[in-house]
């Protein structure tokens, strides 16, 4: 049962971090994509 709670803790740290690797790939995306639109224009 311990076992379970552990793995489960596990995956929603590993979750969590996931989505704000996300997040940060998703801001920094946005940023070239908006630095690229400046140079280009």
């Amino acid at each position: 049962m311990n076992g379970m709670c552990v793995t489960t803790m596990r995956t929603e740290l590993w979750l969590s971090n996931l989505s704000s690797g996300a997040k940060v790939y998703c801001n920094i995306l946005n940023f070239l994509i908006q630095v690229l639109g400046t140079i280009s224009s």
